[in-house]
């Protein structure tokens, strides 16, 4: 297993995938020109939230229980909100 992942990371480490990546690709979706900061503007708010979550589950006073109800809450309002109206 350990050599198949290395030949993986070695398959995908060359110089013309570094060179293919390593500028900005924006694209125009829907008539749409998107470049850095409409980009930065879904993902800043995103992480930070992330951020800001995680940071505060230290001020729980009982973490296991909290974290299984947040996390169910979770997976059934992502499947309420995103799932259930493609079905």
């Amino acid at each position: 297993m350990y050599n198949t992942f290395l030949l993986f990371i070695f398959y995908l480490l060359t110089v013309e995938t570094f060179k293919s990546n390593v500028g900005p690709d924006y694209h125009n979706y829907e008539g749409v020109d998107h470049d850095f900061f409409s980009v930065f503007a879904v993902f800043f708010p995103a992480v930070t939230g992330i951020v800001a979550g995680a940071n505060l589950s230290g001020d729980l006073k009982v973490f296991a229980d909290i974290e299984t109800v947040g996390r169910i809450s979770a997976r059934t309002v992502f499947f309420f909100c995103i799932k259930l109206p493609k079905a």
